[in-house]
């Protein structure tokens, strides 16, 4: 069974999944969207800012195992839902795990493992209608409804991405067609950027995706290193 939940405030919707799961049963499904968030978080433990008019989501997705590209799986298809309902040109995946419109964030994504390998914990951040605090402005972030100078739906935006992510997971078995779109579509793609990995902060220029959907950086003699993990920033 599927439970569509909408909270007027969470401290996030990944704790509140967690507190149903741990009273449901584990065929019982849920959408937890919140209207705000006091604890928002995203990769790396980072705070996720999440103020009244954004939407943020999370909900569960099985598949039979564990794909390494997932995040960006799920960055194809949100990608994709924006591209086609705004007609954004200027829109593109950052690796490993965000969405960009033109030079700033508009979304993030959070993907981790619940009770087993195959059953996901898909979250989502993005700025639909959010208000440009003094925080969104100083992050340099996008708001979709600003950009598009109309309201945006989150309802709506909820269903068609849920349903995106849902429906299309038979490509989760041919991984190198979405990468190929997210390739094609990657923030940054020829341009110097510092990626700090393991503790080590390595410099070059973005060359694409590998057939893992890890990032290829080239560096300055030449030579491409496939880099698995890490926090990326365009120069």
């Amino acid at each position: 069974m599927i439970t569509r939940l909408l909270y007027d405030t969470l401290d996030n919707s990944i704790l509140e999944y967690d507190r149903l799961a741990s009273i449901g049963s584990a065929s019982d499904r849920w959408i937890v969207r919140a209207k705000s968030q006091t604890a928002g978080v995203g990769r790396n433990e980072n705070t996720w800012h999440s103020p009244r008019g954004g939407l943020w989501l999370s909900f569960d997705f099985h598949y039979p195992r564990a794909v390494p590209s997932f995040p960006l799986y799920v960055g194809y298809c949100l990608h994709n839902v924006l591209s086609r309902s705004f007609g954004l040109d200027k829109l593109s995946v950052k690796w490993p795990n965000d969405l960009y419109l033109e030079d700033k964030k508009l979304a993030g994504i959070l993907c981790q493992h619940r009770q087993n390998p195959s059953r996901y914990l898909v979250s989502l951040g993005l700025n639909s209608n959010c208000e440009m605090d003094d925080v969104l402005l100083e992050l340099n972030a996008a708001n979709l409804s600003s950009y598009m100078k109309m309201p945006i739906s989150n309802s709506c935006l909820a269903s068609l991405v849920v349903q995106s992510i849902r429906n299309h997971s038979a490509m989760l078995a041919t991984p190198e067609v979405y990468l190929d779109y997210c390739g094609k579509h990657l923030y940054g793609l020829g341009r110097e950027a510092e990626l700090e990995s393991g503790g080590s902060m390595l410099r070059g220029r973005i060359s694409g995706l590998s057939d893992e959907g890890f990032l290829l950086l080239r560096d300055n003699e030449g030579r491409i290193e496939t880099i698995t993990h890490g926090s990326l920033r365009i120069i």
